[in-house]
C-alpha cells in the first residue's frame, strides 16, 4: 500500500514537471503536444483520453489526470523530440548518445598509403616467417607416426638422387654416406635422428646423435655444406628444417634419408632469395594453417617447395 501511494504522488510531481515543460516550450514558439498512452487494463475513462494533443488549444483538460494506481504514460513531446515524464529523457538525445557511443566502441579504420599498406602487411606476416635460432641450430621431424626400425634392406637400398649443382661421383659420395648414417642411426640411436655435416670435400665430421624428432648441431663451421639427416618416422621436410636450411647462410643444401631408405632433398641455386622463401612461407601459413596439425604443415611444405620463386631447388 505504501509503495502505491508513493507512486501516486510521484506521478503528481511528474505531471507537474510536463505542465511546466510544455508552457516554457510554447512560450519559446516551439511546437508543443501532449502525448497520453493507455495502461495496462486501462479503464474506458483513460481509454478515451488517449491521444496526441497540440499544446495549448488541443488539450483536454483532463489530459494530465490519473486515479489511485493508474498505469498511463503521459509524455511531453516537442520539436527537440520526445521527454518522458518518469526519465525526463529525450528519446532522440537518448538515441543518439546510444548511437554516438557505439561509434567510439569501434575500432578506428587506418588510412594508408600503398608504401605504407606493403610496410604494414610485412610487420604483420614477420610473426609468421621463418625465424630461426642460429646459436642452436635444430632440425626436426614433426609426425605422429610410429618410428620405423632400419633394415639392412633400407640400408643396401638408399635411393640415389642426382643432386642439382653436385656432379654424379659427388651424388654418389653422398649416397654412400647416407648408407652409412643409417647404420649410426639403427647401431648406435636406437633408429633416432642422426646428422652429418659434411664440407667442401663432402667430407663428415663426427656424427651428431639426436632424439626421435630432433638433432641439434650447435654452431656451424664452414661454408657450402651439405647436412644429411634421418626421419626415423618417414616423413617429408618439416617447417623447422626450412627455418634452418633458410635463415643458416653455411648450409648449401640439406638432405632426408627416410629410415625406410628414401631420399630427399633441397639446395640452394645461384638465384636463391631467403626473404623471398619466408615471405611466401608466411603468406602461406596465414591462408593454410588453422589448427597447426602435422597433415596442414605437410601440405603447406608441399605446395610452397613446388611453386616457390625464391631459388630452392626440391627433389622429393
Amino acid at each position: 500500500m505504501l509503495g502505491r501511494t508513493a507512486e501516486n504522488i510521484t506521478g503528481s510531481f511528474q505531471t507537474d514537471y510536463i505542465k511546466k515543460n510544455a508552457e516554457f516550450r510554447n512560450k519559446a514558439g516551439l511546437n508543443c503536444y501532449i502525448e497520453r498512452k493507455d495502461g495496462h487494463n486501462c479503464c474506458d475513462w483513460c481509454s478515451k483520453l488517449a491521444g496526441r494533443y497540440r499544446y495549448p488549444d488541443e488539450v483536454p483538460k483532463d489530459v494530465y489526470r490519473r486515479y489511485d494506481n493508474c498505469t498511463c504514460d503521459v509524455s511531453y513531446v516537442s520539436e527537440k523530440g520526445r521527454q518522458n515524464v518518469h526519465s525526463k529523457r529525450w528519446a532522440n538525445e537518448q538515441a543518439k548518445a546510444q548511437r554516438i557511443a557505439y561509434a567510439a566502441s569501434l575500432p578506428k579504420p587506418m588510412k594508408l598509403t600503398k608504401a605504407e599498406a606493403m610496410a604494414k602487411e610485412s610487420e604483420i606476416l614477420a610473426q609468421r616467417r621463418l625465424t630461426y635460432d642460429k646459436k642452436r641450430c635444430i632440425i626436426n621431424e614433426k609426425s605422429n607416426k610410429p618410428i620405423i626400425a632400419i633394415t639392412n634392406s633400407a640400408i643396401q637400398n638408399v635411393q640415389y638422387v642426382g643432386i642439382y649443382g653436385y656432379t654424379e661421383e659427388q651424388s654418389k659420395a653422398i649416397q654412400r654416406q647416407h648408407k652409412e648414417l643409417l647404420k649410426i642411426a639403427r647401431d648406435k640411436n636406437n633408429n633416432f635422428e642422426v646428422a652429418l655435416v659434411l664440407n667442401n670435400n663432402l667430407e663428415a665430421g663426427n656424427p651428431l646423435f639426436g632424439r626421435d624428432n630432433d638433432v641439434e648441431f650447435g654452431l656451424l663451421n664452414g661454408t657450402n655444406l651439405t647436412i644429411l639427416h634421418n626421419h626415423p618416422r618417414g616423413s617429408g621436410f618439416s617447417a623447422n628444417d626450412l627455418k634452418f636450411f633458410c635463415q643458416c647462410d653455411q648450409v648449401k643444401t640439406l638432405t632426408i634419408v627416410k629410415n625406410n631408405g628414401q631420399v630427399e632433398y633441397i639446395t640452394k641455386s645461384e638465384s636463391f632469395n631467403p626473404k623471398i622463401l619466408s615471405l611466401e612461407f608466411a603468406r602461406m601459413h596465414k591462408k593454410m594453417i588453422k589448427k597447426g596439425t602435422s597433415d596442414e604443415y605437410d601440405k603447406l611444405i608441399n605446395k610452397l617447395l613446388v611453386t616457390t620463386k625464391s631459388g630452392v631447388i626440391w627433389n622429393e
